[in-house]
């Protein structure tokens, strides 16, 4: 299927944009004209009716008209109406190959993935050029992307391209030594290097495991890629329950397999055989090797398993040994039923190490036992870390929410100096909505922290009251960067008003027609939504941090500067000479730095064995000085050393000022704390209640820990090679 497609190649027509339209109807010129003289303004179903002429001259018109707009809004709209023509035969190539242009081609990550979208809503030639970018040399995340959409409309008939994606990606097809061994001739245009995918391999297997032979599962669970085996050892569970078993107790009983492979062979061999294989389980999860992921998933096994002559055995000890081990049996006992087991529990609330007392306070109130409230309210008394305090004020809301008590203590602690404790309490007042606190969250609008103002935002968004929009509209004025788009956001989730980031027009229209407003139903809104959710990219700033925009004017830039930022970029082409990644980050860093709005503040900290920002404290770069200060600093740094990554996102989150990050990186972590689970989980609870966003780049490695970091914060990752 895909050889029919070879001969248009993915990066000619590069003047496809600026096609002349030719000899075309009146109606259509017109309406072309239309577009070129509104622009942003043009009412899209404009763009609709061009569409509907169904011919190669309104394909043209479109390609034409996305070369001459300049906002991502129009160019979004025009490459959505690109996927009428894949029926149109003079029309399809035509218009497919303009978005296979824009996937592989555009800078703009919005671009690119409106692009990808479009070519999947193609049900004729769709899949071929998603194909096609595939086993391009497009950068990963396109190529995983066009992979991923491919999947979402297979058919058996795929089994074998996803066999032949599933070999080369892995690097098991042979090689053409002739074509390796040709020597070019001096003139030759150099050849594009297409570099191996090893996550498409991953993906094309589960696409097609299900049509495998069991041969071929076999083989799979031969080989050394853990993904790979991971999914082969599920299908072979369907398929050989007895046979998986086995195969599943060799893997589980290796130190060196990895976690998640580990935690499936541990449910695999012990499906409906869990009391015969407690036993080991608890014994592997009280030794300090075992990791901290396998031994909670032994515990939750254990609690499903919930048989009294174990829970017995267990809760004996269940105040005795190491750290790992208390917290491994509170996790294994959490559904037995022993009268005097809460009790023992409530006693662990003193214990000397902190991580035992929170797994025993998420034990009682898992168990729902009200008469740990007091004690747990103790326990916070005691606690010094304001995350901590934090954290366990959301347990205590879950236990006893619904108190008077708790809810005036809740009050008081909305007034509290620390962020984290204060915001903590706010969501908790606020996350039911409920109209008796609309004083107490606009009062919260004076809070100099942004995130707090966030957090009483989120409550009277949560309320749905017509009273809610006035004093919104009024803290917008003051508001700016990914705050004010935050106050925007509410505001038009309760209007659907397309006034955007425009705070002046937020403020006409609400003196002109608050006085009879009224929130608009959840009908309303969706309806809203569908108009108004690309026309914001309009309001959108050009300044971005390789390809990702920076909308806030509170960033950190945290940078490796770890001695493998030596290295150079992968190249396009087979022998072209690349850039150092270190020469890279620095570029993209000062161009960012040149761009950022007037007023933006920001800081770089820079990593490597340890950690040194540019400023001490806070962030600047509002002004001129300061910004070619910074540029100077970006100017010398130069690479060596480990990677530090934890303490660098650590000494971010210290800065109360921030709210985005931008984290690079090319290297697995070091220095310091370099479990990538025990980094995720930190974050995780540092930013609970912070809602900093993280945006993160990888170069030239597959660190899932920086993917891990922006997809929990709702931030972009971006890939590099």
């Amino acid at each position: 299927m895909i050889l029919k497609l070879l001969a248009f190649s993915l990066f000619a027509l590069a003047t496809l944009g600026t096609l002349p339209i030719g000899a075309v109807p009146d109606e259509l010129s017109d309406l072309v004209e239309e577009v070129k003289k509104n622009r942003e303004e043009t009412d899209l179903e404009v763009l609709d009716k061009i569409g509907a002429f169904r011919s190669r001259e309104a394909a043209e018109a479109l390609i034409e008209l996305y070369g001459s707009q300049g906002s991502l809004y129009m160019r979004i709209e025009i490459l959505k109406r690109l996927p009428i023509f894949d029926s149109v035969g003079e029309a399809n190539q035509l218009a497919l190959q303009k978005l296979a242009n824009v996937a592989t081609e555009s800078q703009e990550l919005e671009l690119r993935e409106a692009a990808l979208d479009a070519l999947e809503e193609c049900p004729e030639l769709g899949k071929n050029f998603l194909e096609l970018i595939v086993v391009s040399n497009a950068e990963d995340d396109v190529r995983e992307r066009a992979l991923e959409l491919h999947i979402d409309r297979a058919d058996e008939s795929d089994s074998k391209w996803y066999w032949d994606i599933y070999e080369r990606e892995l690097g098991l097809a042979e090689i053409d030594k002739k074509a390796k061994k040709k020597r070019k001739k001096k003139g030759d245009e150099p050849e594009v290097v297409v570099y191996r995918l090893p996550t498409l391999s991953f993906m094309a297997f589960g696409a097609m495991v299900g049509s495998l032979e069991d041969r071929q599962i076999e083989d799979a669970l031969d080989g050394d890629h853990p993904e790979i085996q991971l999914i082969a050892i599920v299908e072979f569970d369907k398929r050989s329950p007895r046979k998986a078993k086995k195969v599943a107790a060799d893997f589980y009983k290796h130190p060196e397999t990895p976690v998640d492979l580990r935690i499936k062979s541990a449910q695999i061999m012990s499906e409906g055989e869990l009391k015969k294989h407690s036993k080991r389980f608890i014994e592997d999860a009280k030794k300090f090797a075992t990791p901290e992921d396998l031994r909670m998933a032994l515990g939750d096994m254990v609690a499903e398993l919930n048989e009294e002559s174990v829970n017995k055995k267990l809760i004996r000890g269940i105040n005795k040994g190491k750290a790992y081990e208390k917290r491994f049996v509170l996790r294994s006992v959490v559904n037995a039923e022993d009268e005097k087991l809460n009790g023992k529990v409530q006693d662990m609330l003193e214990d000397e190490d902190l991580s035992v007392r929170f797994a025993a306070a998420r034990f009682l109130v898992q168990r729902a036992d009200t008469t740990a409230f007091a004690p747990l309210e103790e326990m916070m008394a005691g606690l010094g870390d304001p995350v901590a305090i934090a954290h366990m004020m959301d347990l205590l809301s879950t236990l006893g929410g619904d108190s008077a008590e708790w809810e005036a203590r809740l009050l008081e602690f909305t007034q509290d100096p620390e962020v984290e404790i204060r915001n903590a309490a706010l969501y908790q007042i606020g996350k039911d909505g409920r109209g008796e606190h609309f004083d107490l969250l606009v009062e919260g609008f004076k809070n100099p922290d942004w995130s707090t103002r966030i957090a009483c935002l989120r409550g009277l968004e949560l309320m749905r009251e017509a009273r809610c929009v006035g004093p919104i509209v009024e803290q917008m004025q003051g508001e700016f960067g990914r705050v004010k788009i935050e106050f925007a956001n509410v505001l038009f989730n309760l209007t659907g008003q397309p006034f955007r980031g425009a705070e002046k027009s937020w403020l006409a229209w609400w003196r002109r027609e608050g006085k009879d407003f009224d929130v608009i139903s959840v009908a309303e809104l969706e309806e809203a939504r569908e108009k108004e959710e690309l026309r914001r990219l309009k309001q959108v700033t050009n300044s971005k941090f390789f390809g990702v925009r920076i909308v806030s004017h509170r960033v950190v830039f945290v940078i490796d500067v770890s001695g493998s930022m030596e290295e150079k970029m992968v190249t396009a082409y087979e022998g072209e000479t690349s850039l150092m990644r270190m020469d890279v980050a620095r570029r993209e860093l000062i161009n960012a730095i040149k761009s950022m709005e007037r007023g933006a503040l920001f800081n770089i900290i820079i990593f490597s064995s340890g950690v040194d920002p540019w400023l001490e404290d806070g962030i600047a770069g509002a002004n001129q000085v300061e910004r070619d200060e910074a540029e100077a600093f970006v100017a010398r740094l130069k690479p060596g050393g480990g990677t530090n990554l934890y303490d660098a996102i650590k000494l971010a989150f210290g800065d109360a000022e921030v709210d985005t990050i931008f984290i690079l990186s090319d290297g697995e972590p070091s220095v310091s704390v370099t479990d990538v689970n025990r980094i995720r989980k930190d974050v995780q609870a540092w930013n609970e209640h912070r809602n900093i966003q993280i945006n993160t780049i990888g170069i030239g490695s597959k660190l899932k820990v920086l993917e891990w970091l922006a997809e929990d914060s709702g931030g972009k990752h971006i890939k590099l090679r």
